[in-house]
């Protein structure tokens, strides 16, 4: 069961989740939402509509909650510890609000009726699901026995979007960005000086250097990157970029990574307009398998949510639902 306190989390989190998509069709969050068409031939104001979203968001999590439950699901070490923190973040988040209690913060923000056992249900259901579904896909990966079954029996399907067995490779790669310190900004770009670039260079090939004369494994080469990077897209999950595909890249980068001669654990140093690169090869992969492979997963995946849903059916009593004084949208 959703209670309304529930549902006004979920509200106001699509609200502050989609701010911009909002504002792209219209939207005035600080005037009433039920007084803003979503549909008008329909009669269904953007109230409504987010409401709509609201209740379909909780079913879709709770249902693949409960279905990781059913199929043996346990979180880990970390999941749990996560959840059990969730009373001290809060705790956290009051030193940068005027707010006497969590309970008034959580009130104020998320809207009458919002509890703190609601917002904790709120993170421990949405979290966990997405844990599993992430789960779900890496256990959803097909052997290559099933790829080339799949590519078989749809290649006509497959060549018409341009995926044959000559579509070329995507790579897997660490890399460890140093960016040079210092600059003058010039409208909305950073100039750097040639002494600024040397100093970066140096930097980098001194912690390349350093890596080399230890053990030079992938492992300590990730630690690396997590320690020193400066590419907030990678820096805390060891420099890795998976699956990269041809031109998704700066050339100067592009242009290493796609070299056929790059075999495992191949390192270099690579400057782009971003800085100095050092980097690791890690592997390719034929890019029709990668996307069957995708394709093949995806399918998996959508089934078992599709089974999660039809096995945790929702029904929604519309009398019931309250949405008390929203604060943000001025809504009754």
């Amino acid at each position: 069961e959703m209670t309304n306190g529930e549902m006004m989390i979920y509200y106001n989190m699509f609200l502050a989740q989609n701010s911009y998509s909002l504002y792209y069709y219209g939207v005035d969050v600080n005037k009433p939402l039920d007084q803003q068409w979503y549909d008008q031939t329909n009669n269904l104001t953007w109230q409504q509509a987010i409401v709509e979203e609201s209740l379909n968001k909780w079913h879709a999590y709770s249902a693949v909650y409960q279905y990781a439950l059913e199929h043996g699901f346990e979180p880990d070490a970390d999941a749990q510890n996560y959840i059990n923190g969730i009373e001290d973040m809060l705790a956290e988040a009051l030193q940068e609000f005027e707010y006497a209690s969590v309970e008034e913060m959580l009130e104020k923000e998320m809207g009458a009726g919002s509890t703190l056992q609601g917002y904790k249900n709120y993170i421990a259901i949405s979290y966990l699901a997405n844990l599993y579904v992430e789960e779900f896909k890496k256990q959803a990966q097909p052997t290559m026995d099933e790829i080339e079954q799949y590519f078989t029996e749809n290649e006509a399907a497959l060549t018409a979007a341009g995926v044959t067995k000559e579509s070329g490779n995507v790579v897997d790669v660490r890399h460890v960005l140093i960016t040079p310190e210092g600059g003058q900004t010039e409208g909305n770009t950073t100039v750097y000086s040639d002494e600024e670039w040397e100093a970066c260079r140096q930097k980098a090939e001194e912690l390349l250097n350093n890596w080399l004369a230890g053990d030079k494994t992938e492992e300590s080469f990730a630690a690396l990157a997590n320690k020193e990077s400066t590419d907030p897209g990678s820096n805390t999950n060891g420099g890795l970029y998976e699956k990269v595909t041809k031109d998704y890249m700066v050339p100067e980068f592009d242009a290493w990574i796609f070299d056929e001669s790059r075999e495992y654990g191949d390192y270099g140093l690579v400057k782009t307009s971003y800085g100095y690169h050092i980097m690791y090869f890690v592997g390719r992969t034929p890019s029709w398998i990668h996307t069957v492979g995708e394709k093949i997963a995806e399918e998996r995946l959508n089934t078992m949510l599709q089974e999660a849903v039809e096995e945790n059916a929702l029904t929604v009593y519309d009398e019931r639902i309250c949405l008390g004084d929203i604060t943000k949208t001025q809504a009754q």
